[in-house]
């Protein structure tokens, strides 16, 4: 039977999906089935976890360049990101709207002009009764420790997601236009208890690779 494998936003996940591919097409069979962010919690599932501190930041990067000229407003799109409210707030205010925007939210469509607002659902709704947790620190030694011996696919996935990644001088414009992050790690972590639990039971000091529960899925 084929592993699930769940796409945990802003924590690896798109890694994830891309090594369990690779390994697909490696071997000629599923040996993996890779599950979009729609879909949560199910039984034989691997999954990322992130601390939520750095996870947060991360997707608050991402909605500033997902609601731009070169995300859902690419020409000739409607030009709707300019007055999107993510442009009009400091990191500060984001951190304190995390609680109303996750009660607010709702699945959609792929092609949805909100889907991005997913990136603030809590991770245990994927991570809570996963049959195995990979520690985002630890991801890279994670992947190379599962591929098949013929296979290279988490080096593979590690080339592509550096080609891919946001350049550090838009991520450093947004330090020194908002508040530093790392000065908002507690009220993030207060904003998420459930993950800030699973990270520090799974991933204390990030020195975990791979962990699974004592018990199955709940």
């Amino acid at each position: 039977m084929a592993q699930n494998l769940l796409m945990n936003p802003k924590s690896g996940g798109s890694s994830l999906a891309h090594f369990g591919a690779c390994v697909n097409a490696c071997l000629g069979r599923r040996e993996y089935t890779v599950h979009f962010h729609t879909r949560l919690s199910i039984p034989n599932s691997t999954v990322t976890l992130r601390d939520p501190c750095e996870r947060t930041w991360s997707a608050f990067l991402h909605l500033h360049d997902a609601y731009s000229n070169h995300g859902e407003c690419t020409p000739p799109l409607p030009d709707r990101c300019a007055s999107h409210w993510i442009h009009s707030m400091s990191y500060r205010a984001f951190v304190d709207r995390l609680v109303p925007l996750q009660l607010r939210w709702r699945p959609s469509t792929s092609r949805g002009f909100e889907r991005h607002m997913v990136l603030v659902h809590p991770q245990a709704a994927w991570a809570a009764n996963a049959t195995r947790v990979i520690c985002t620190p630890a991801l890279t030694a994670a992947l190379e420790a599962m591929q098949p011996p013929r296979c290279d696919c988490a080096r593979a996935v590690g080339t592509a997601e550096q080609r891919n990644s946001t350049g550090s001088g838009f991520e450093e414009s947004l330090r020194l236009d908002f508040h530093q992050p790392e000065r908002e790690c507690d009220r993030v972590r207060a904003a998420y208890p459930d993950d800030a639990r699973l990270f520090a039971r799974h991933c204390g000091g990030a020195a975990a690779l791979i962990t699974t529960p004592a018990r199955g899925p709940q």
